[in-house]
């Protein structure tokens, strides 16, 4: 099923003061015949818990401060939704821009009829990072049947912390509303992101000064491979501030107002964050550059070499906290002093010291493929979520991320390919789409394999990873070794054991990764035979697309090439019963394909496999067709090799 987003955009124009009457909800711990009795959710079966109603109202005090009031209420249906009883609530919290007060919460067992309350003993906040923290509080005595129900209140210094309202999460959800009270003579434009499939209500009344949005029975948005970024797909309705009324006259009598539009176009947002004294305006920041490292690029006569020379400086020296961002929250001489600093603050760091020896360098506002897209028709700041490096020389453009420690210089960032990014620089007036077509996914296995006769194999595998292979094997291996030998070598095949495992990194800029593998596996035997599954080292093992709906894109990011060729020795005097036909699979557009070459020599089995894919992103609405091909190469090359074994 194709999911299209279909969007509205709206403006607020100047607000009075007093708010509409609000509409009537169940009140907290009193619940329904039809929520008591439910046990299942009828537009969304798979369900392990259901969201009854999530219910938020958001409004102003004296002092404009944003108090946003939120009511969730939640039933669990499957002993798999137990977990939902763990609550987090994630704020701002630094500089105390955003404080939870007023928590309650309960648990009603439908079995006893027993509420439980949520005591203050039981919540504790735990600090995340530097920017954000938690308050944390288990449900208690939760069980299949529970509802469970919480609210709290969210103080933000100002509206400037005004959220995205997002109707859907992975669990379904019955009701999920949201009313908005605007500050006086401010205006905020919104954009509503969702499936035609799913009405929505919006009510606004200027009168009033508020706006409600209201979605019903929306099924959940779990986990599916390779997906597009679930943002993308979520019902949601997202708020930018775009104007205000400013005084022109006032004779004591009667006040003129005009209308100063903010951020309308994408040239204004431009024109703002580039002198913005948190994003463009810090590249101007003068920075200790050490002698050394300035020697060393002054000495160098190619721009890309002392590109290269900077990028790696500030890759191999500053370290990130994990945290993306856009802008620079305490200054770059700060960032520079402490060698630590969110995306934002390293990469604008990077972008300052480019700019420092006369490259053309800017900042460039990217949206992570895990983050959601950009649509070029909006303009919305939040749509970004990270700032990295634009640099041009002469033609020859290098999008550089600093906080990525093993991506080769030159190589786009993976998050960002086929993504939209905006530069700040001064001829900037849209979103432009990143793009790699030089570089792919590319890993090539050679593996020497003997089996015996008894049914046991011994082997050898070299295993080479190139481009975004490298760099995603080496991520992987240096986040948790034991981990991803489950996940990547002896994954999808029952007793393979690896006995030794080691690996030759020269580094992000030369060579490929080198990974050296010794195994040993059983082989099935059955009456004189030997049954050989010869698919190791593929990834290929499994077919990843199973499920019969999918509701997001399938999203590769790259294009892939992996070939795995094989030499097997074979017992004494066995002979081949069956062999597997050399064969080439093709999808109907040709930009998928696999193909197995097998061959005797004496008492040797050669085998090669070979898989290229040159289609990056593949449509939710062509996903059968996806599937269907996945499934019959899968099929193909787990088709056994038969032995017969000798006498």
């Amino acid at each position: 099923m194709r999911k299209r987003p279909l969007f509205f955009i709206c403006l607020f124009f100047t607000l009075p003061l007093f708010l509409s009457a609000q509409l009537r909800f169940p009140e907290f711990g009193i619940y329904t015949g039809e929520e008591l009795m439910l046990t299942n959710c009828p537009f969304d079966k798979e369900a392990d818990a259901i969201v009854l109603l999530d219910q938020a109202i958001s409004n102003y005090d004296d002092e404009y401060q944003l108090i946003t009031t939120r009511r969730i209420r939640i039933k669990i249906l499957h002993q798999r939704g137990l977990d939902k009883g763990n609550i987090n609530i994630r704020f701002y919290a630094r500089k105390k821009f955003e404080t939870i007060r007023d928590i309650k919460a309960m648990t009603y067992n439908t079995d006893d009829g027993t509420n439980l309350m949520v005591t203050k003993n039981m919540i504790f906040t735990e600090k995340l990072n530097d920017y954000y923290s938690t308050m944390k509080f288990a449900m208690p005595a939760v069980r299949v049947g529970s509802i469970i129900e919480y609210e709290y209140t969210s103080v933000m210094e100002n509206y400037g912390g005004l959220d995205e309202w997002v109707f859907q999460s992975e669990l379904p959800t019955i009701k999920s509303c949201y009313e908005l009270q605007m500050v006086p003579n401010y205006d905020f434009s919104y954009v509503v992101s969702k499936s035609k499939l799913y009405p929505i209500i919006i009510r606004p009344d200027n009168q009033a000064g508020n706006i409600y949005y209201e979605m019903n029975n929306i099924p959940g948005l779990r986990y599916e491979p390779y997906m597009d970024a679930p943002r993308d797909y979520l019902q949601k309705v997202e708020f930018q501030f775009s104007g205000y009324n400013r005084t022109v006259r006032n004779t004591g009598y009667t006040t003129e107002t005009e209308r100063e539009g903010v951020n309308e176009t994408w040239k204004d947002i431009v024109k703002n964050l580039s002198s913005n004294k948190e994003l463009g305006g810090t590249t101007k920041t003068n920075l200790s550059i050490p002698a050394e490292l300035k020697t060393m690029v002054e000495g160098e006569v190619k721009n890309r070499e002392k590109i290269r020379l900077l990028f790696n400086y500030v890759r191999d020296n500053f370290i990130w906290n994990h945290i993306n961002s856009k802008s620079v929250t305490a200054g770059l001489k700060k960032v520079w002093e402490n060698k630590t600093g969110t995306s934002g603050e390293i990469n604008l760091l990077l972008v300052c010291l480019l700019q420092s020896f006369k490259l053309d360098a800017w900042p460039l506002l990217a949206a992570e493929r895990d983050y959601g897209k950009v649509f070029p028709e909006y303009p919305l700041i939040d749509r970004f979520n990270t700032t990295v490096a634009y640099v041009n020389d002469n033609g020859t453009v290098y999008i550089l991320d600093a906080t990525l420690k093993h991506l080769p210089f030159g190589l786009v960032p993976y998050p960002l390919l086929n993504t939209y990014a905006l530069l700040l620089d001064s001829k900037s007036d849209a979103p432009v789409l990143i793009q790699n077509k030089s570089a792919d996914f590319r890993n090539s296995a050679i593996v020497k394999m003997t089996i015996g006769p008894e049914g046991n194999i011994n082997g050898n595998a070299e295993i080479k990873s190139e481009y975004y292979a490298k760099e995603f094997f080496i991520n992987a291996i240096k986040r948790d070794e034991k981990k991803y030998i489950g996940e990547y070598i002896t994954a999808g095949r029952e007793g393979f054991i690896t006995e030794s495992f080691s690996y030759d990194y020269p580094g992000p800029d030369t060579g490929s990764l080198q990974e050296h593998v010794k195994f040993s596996s059983p082989i099935d035997k059955s009456g004189g035979f030997l049954i050989f599954n010869y698919n190791v080292f593929t990834g290929l093992t499994r077919n990843l697309f199973v499920s019969d709906v999918r509701f997001t894109n399938v999203n590769f990011g790259y294009p892939q090439f992996i070939s795995c060729r094989q030499f097997i020795d074979l017992p004494a005097g066995s002979s081949m019963e069956k062999l597997p036909p050399d064969t080439a699979i093709f999808s109907p557009a040709k930009d998928i394909s696999i193909s197995r070459a097998i061959s005797v020599n004496g008492n040797q089995l050669e085998i090669l496999m070979q898989f290229r894919q040159t289609v990056t992103l593949v449509l939710n609405s062509d996903y059968p067709t996806l599937k269907g091909f996945y499934k019959k190469m899968v099929d193909m090359l787990n088709e056994p090799v038969v032995i017969k074994i000798g006498k």
